[in-house]
């Protein structure tokens, strides 16, 4: 089974992680050429995101989302992906439940969302915060509305692990779809697109919450202090 362990940064605004390599994994990071001796520096192998905007707004977002959203397209030899943002840690244990027998008849491996329920609740806290435009984040509820998709369960992105399967391979081009026509967030597209592709999902024990979060702001995704086995 080949492995791949991915993260992606844009922009020059995060840092990588050193990381204490797990053998026979491959570890990747997917980010823009000029920083490619902080990925070598801390032990990635770094490649470069394709360029796929000449819009400026949300741009290093859209551009870090390409390795999280097709990685069955961009790494298409490898048997299973595991994603985590750049402020994450992956630990032994996720690997081991990997290599289990009864885990591979599953195509996603995920947590549930520690604070929200379903895209709707995301949707509003979006606009509270102003993470995206009014108009994209409306229209892509009404969308949701129409395919019964507005309470399906929501998950907390921050690292998941994908088998290269045909359902994930249809996951990944119809998140990016949802992510092009509508919102950036890919939070939020997430769910239906699991729904639309016919994935079965195994839920993750525990919660995805990072170490510390970036620059040393608070944040309610994360919490340092309480930590699962995985990341």
């Amino acid at each position: 089974m080949k492995i791949a362990v991915v993260t992606s940064i844009s922009g020059g605004k995060e840092k990588l992680p050193f990381i204490n390599k797990i053998e026979n994994i491959n570890y990747f990071s997917f980010l823009n050429k000029k920083d490619f001796n902080t990925a070598l520096n801390s032990g990635w192998d770094p490649i470069e995101i394709p360029s796929s905007t000449f819009y400026n707004k949300f741009k290093h977002r859209r551009e870090a989302k390409i390795a999280k959203v097709l990685l069955p397209y961009l790494l298409p030899n490898y048997d299973v992906y595991i994603w985590h943002d750049p402020y994450c840690e992956l630990k032994q244990e996720l690997i081991e439940l990997i290599y289990q027998s009864d885990i591979n008849k599953y195509d996603v491996l995920c947590f549930t969302h520690r604070f929200r329920k379903n895209p709707s609740e995301e949707i509003f806290e979006c606009l509270k915060a102003r993470k995206d435009s009014f108009y994209k984040l409306c229209s892509y509820w009404i969308e949701l509305k129409k395919r019964g998709h507005t309470k399906l369960p929501l998950y907390e992105l921050t690292s998941f692990v994908l088998f290269n399967t045909p359902e994930v391979r249809k996951l990944s081009l119809l998140w990016w779809e949802d992510i092009c026509r509508f919102s950036s967030r890919d939070q939020l597209s997430f769910p239906s697109s699991v729904k639309r592709s016919g994935c079965k999902n195994f839920i993750l024990p525990g919660y995805a919450n990072g170490i510390e979060f970036r620059h040393g702001e608070s944040c309610n995704m994360f919490i340092p202090q309480v930590r699962n086995h995985f990341v």
